[in-house]
């Protein structure tokens, strides 16, 4: 991705951060100087707006080209922070944002990587209606159930290299990647670099659906489909506990009603009413904590507020027992229906359903710890980050315990997993699977309400409402890094107390305070994320090697929450040691825990865009420290060198470090690399036949010692077998498998510096076609022959067929083939 430029003003000199004592952070302001500058909002983003059209020639951005802010917000320290969303002829560029730093003394700079260049379009004028490209997105759907609410449809002009393809997603049971049909769209990309578009999204809460966001992008001239994606971001697997009994006896900031009734509402928690509670007529604004509901009138999932209480002493500080019937099975026949059931219990009409024990003592506890959690993590954004809420506009937020969603069976309480929703400006918690009967081989969670669970979820709308990062690929592990990061910080803010300006640092040595949903887990089981050394739970990264885009946000994440647990607290130079890193061997002292979440804040705040990657990350916390603490001081070296040791960038005086990267094999332009989603996440896979003799293709640079050694891939299902031996010069005899759709890893790691990696997938193609267990030439023939013969698909290649064929299956058929039988 471009880098950061900065341009400055023609008339304007750019404000350095100078004088600034090393080690102090750069002083807020006094309050009425800070009124000031707020109340002055609009004629800063008009001097911000000024100086972008005056470079506007510079920034290549095409004729017709707009830029709109579309958030306007003020730092502590001054800096008015304005993001523009860019536009071609009025309508929004997808994607397309700059920003621009005011300085309080007039002083403007300009960040226009997120911009995208050359827009254009053959026309602006639509041929589908609104109606007609909402209609094309809920064909796609398929909803079996009602929608929460009318679908919205924006025109905007989409860049085409977003489209989606063939998607994929990770197979816990398999334990690897395989092809998520649901998600892929096989649409061929669009030859134009823009195209005209609808962005349509939908809202499902329903008995059938679940709890669904799809999102869709619609060509606005031909109703094709050209991206789809689930604008819930959940954290599968989940987090939290369940009740306060970890942490006592709490305060609790509640309404009381005319009737002298009490509510889990805090008025001063959000000035302005939550969007989805407005229109549906509830106009009072403040922090609510609701619990899951079903409107069995209209088979619609929901919710319902904790409110009409004769007493204010809320919960009992035990865990509610899961309200399911294990033993219940509707139909023995019925192999999906042997789960059992969830237990409701029902208003007096009859027309509204709830999980049975919610609104018990019991049932309070997991709302006690939420309602206290969202608030505890609000303050923590008023308190030490001057922040007014989530989208610090004062927008008002609410949490829901004992969510319900829907299943094979019909309903259960949520599992291990809570998430944030855009469309709701909310969160949602489960029950986790604690006390279940399949615990043992799930996370075994608690309610997930603790505060580092809610503010991880709280943290994810500050991100929406700031950097925007997009939700895969290196900035999804942002994202998510971003959201453990903060839900850390705010556990050690209320471990201290949840008051005053200032973040505590945990106690020295204390490993297992960066361990995520470390207070829920069960006796024995493992957190869901070591923020210190991720890798311990076997998935997670420890640092940035060559294929880290296609792993899960939630394993992708791993670099930047142990480079924030490095600048935090240090990074030791024992190899012994679970903070020690080969990437800087010499470890590092930590800046303590208020410097460095002042210095990551301020780079989501002000310096990342939504496709922000590592190497932008880097750049930004580098730019923050300067800004907080002045270029060169010690907190900017410790930011070079906590990056350094994640493999991302070198500290001052480093030298080069070898580096292992699988070669591009289907680069930007190919079918594959055009068709994949997201795009590039196929454009380092190496596809071979079965039963060949192959050779693995990698790269190693800044060493003489070229040679790697290589992980055999391994199928997992049923224990079948090893996939055979690949030797150091990546020669390998594939195995004798009717195979198809699984990725399998691959990963070649440096003899000359172990540290250094590169993992990639490859994927077996059977080319058997006339079934005499060999693959030859003669196959290939064969192949040919029956692909568009009388009944094209009932080819005895039909393992080889996805998505009913096409010319996904000719690629694969073609790259395979070469690959196995290279020209000479």
């Amino acid at each position: 991705m471009p880098r950061m430029s900065f341009h400055p003003a023609p008339l304007l000199a750019l404000a350095l951060v100078a004088g600034a004592p090393a080690g102090a952070v750069t002083p807020v302001l006094p309050a009425t100087q800070l009124a000031s500058l707020r109340a002055q909002l609009p004629q800063r983003a008009a001097l911000a707006q000024a100086h972008l059209s005056s470079i506007a020639p510079q920034l290549n951005l095409g004729a017709g080209a707009g830029l709109t802010p579309r958030r306007v917000s003020t730092s502590p320290q001054g800096r008015t922070v304005v993001r523009f969303q860019q536009t071609h002829q009025g309508l929004k560029v997808w994607g397309g944002e700059a920003i621009a730093h005011v300085e309080a003394g007039g002083q403007v700079k300009a960040l226009t990587q997120g911009l995208k260049a050359g827009v254009t379009v053959a026309t602006t004028t639509p041929q589908l209606s609104p109606d007609q490209a909402i209609a094309a997105a809920l064909r796609n759907l398929g909803a079996k159930g009602p929608l929460k609410g009318n679908p919205k449809a924006e025109l905007v002009v989409f860049p085409t290299r977003f489209t989606s393809g063939f998607a994929t997603r990770f197979d816990g049971d398999k334990g690897h990647f395989v092809w998520d049909r649901e998600m892929s769209l096989p649409a061929p990309r669009p030859t134009e670099p823009y195209r005209l578009a609808y962005e349509v999204r939908t809202f499902l809460a329903n008995r059938q659906d679940g709890h669904r966001e799809m999102c869709y992008v619609v060509d606005a001239l031909t109703g094709t489909l050209l991206r789809k994606w689930d604008d819930v971001q959940r954290d599968a697997p989940a987090q939290g506990t369940g009740s306060s009994f970890f942490r006592g006896q709490v305060a609790l900031e509640t309404t009381k009603a005319e009737d002298g009734t009490y509510a889990l509402r805090s008025p001063s928690r959000g000035s302005v009413v939550n969007p989805i509670f407005a229109a549906n007529g509830y106009m009072v604004p403040g922090l609510a904590t609701c619990y899951g509901a079903i409107d069995l009138n209209l088979g619609m999932l929901g919710w319902d507020f904790y409110k009409g209480k004769a007493t204010n002493a809320w919960g009992d500080g035990n865990q509610m027992p899961f309200p399911y019937d294990f033993t219940y099975v509707p139909d023995p026949m019925d192999w999906s229906r042997w789960w059992g059931g969830m237990k409701l219990e029902f208003s007096g009409d009859g027309m509204t359903a709830w999980a049975e024990g919610a609104l018990t003592p019991a049932g309070e506890t997991a709302a006690v710890d939420c309602h206290y959690g969202l608030s505890t993590t609000w303050d923590f954004y008023k308190n030490v980050f001057s922040r007014d809420g989530i989208d610090d506009a004062g927008t008002s937020t609410f949490g829901v315990v004992h969510y319900i969603e829907a299943s094979m069976d019909g309903l259960y309480p949520m599992l291990d997993n809570a998430f944030w929703s855009n469309g709701a400006f909310g969160m949602f918690f489960g029950e986790g699977t604690f006390g279940t009967p399949w615990a043992s081989w799930s996370y075994g969670l608690k309610t997930l309400t603790e505060v580092d669970i809610t503010a991880h979820e709280m943290t994810h709308g500050v991100t929406y409402s700031t950097a925007g990062l997009i939700y895969d690929a290196q900035s999804g592990g942002i994202n998510e890094a971003t959201s453990d990061i903060f839900g850390k910080m705010t556990q050690a803010y209320a471990a201290g107390g949840g008051t005053g300006s200032t973040i505590p640092d945990f106690a020295q040595g204390d490993l297992g305070a960066w361990e995520v949903a470390r207070n829920c887990v069960s006796q024995g089981s493992m957190p869901l994320r070591y923020m210190y050394k991720p890798s311990l739970d076997g998935i997670s990264a420890d640092g940035w090697f060559d294929g880290i885009d296609m792993i899960d946000v939630h394993f992708s994440s791993g670099p930047v929450n142990r480079f924030f647990t490095f600048l935090a607290s240090g990074a030791s130079s024992s190899a012994s040691s679970p903070v020690y890193s080969p990437y800087y061997p010499a470890g590092l002292a930590g800046i303590g825990n208020d410097k460095a979440a002042r210095i990551y804040y301020k780079a989501l705040t002000e310096y990342m865009t939504p496709d922000t990657d590592f190497e932008a990350a880097r750049e930004a916390t580098v730019s923050a420290a300067q800004d907080l603490f002045g270029a060169g001081s010690a907190e900017e070296a410790a930011v070079l060198k906590a990056w350094s040791a994640v493999n991302v960038g070198l500290a001052p005086g480093q030298a080069p470090r070898v580096k292992v990267t699988f070669p591009v094999t289907h680069g930007s332009g190919s079918f594959i690399d055009d068709n994949a989603q997201p795009q590039g996440i196929l454009s380092k896979v190496q596809f071979f036949p079965t039963r060949a003799d192959v050779r693995i293709a990698v790269n190693v640079e800044n060493t003489a010692n070229k040679a790697v050694n290589y992980t055999t891939p391994i199928w997992t299902f049923n224990n079948i077998s090893t996939a055979g031996t690949i030797k150091p010069d990546g020669t390998w005899t594939t195995p004798n498998w009717n195979y198809y759709e699984d990725l399998l890893s691959v990963r070649a790691t440096s003899q000359a510096d172990p540290a250094q990696f590169a993992w990639t997938w490859v994927l077996l193609v059977e080319l058997d076609a006339d079934l005499d267990n060999e693959v030859d030439a003669i196959d290939l023939g064969s192949t040919a022959m029956s692909w568009y013969g009388p009944k094209p698909f009932e080819t005895p290649l039909y393992r080889s067929r996805i998505a009913g064929g096409g010319d996904w299956d000719l690629v694969f058929f073609n790259e395979s083939f070469t690959n196995g039988f290279p020209v000479k």
